[in-house]
């Protein structure tokens, strides 16, 4: 899957980038909108393994962890 999902926080679009800092050469998937609060994104080595990792989502019956309830 190539395609990203929109932002888990604000819904918006997603982008991968790829980072050249530091010899970093690393994929970074990151939420297009700047005014986002939620600030995250998911570094790889490849971009598909970016993706994949920016569209994993948790199971609609996952209950959470203890220190959410």
């Amino acid at each position: 899957m190539n395609e990203l999902k929109p932002c888990p926080f604000c819904g918006c679009k997603a982008k991968v980038i790829r980072s050249h800092v530091c010899l970093d050469n690393k994929y970074y998937a990151v939420c297009e909108n700047d005014n986002c609060q939620a600030a995250i994104c998911v570094d790889s080595e490849t971009r598909e393994k970016a993706i994949e990792l920016w569209n994993k989502r948790v199971s609609e019956d996952y209950e959470g962890f203890d220190d959410c309830k």
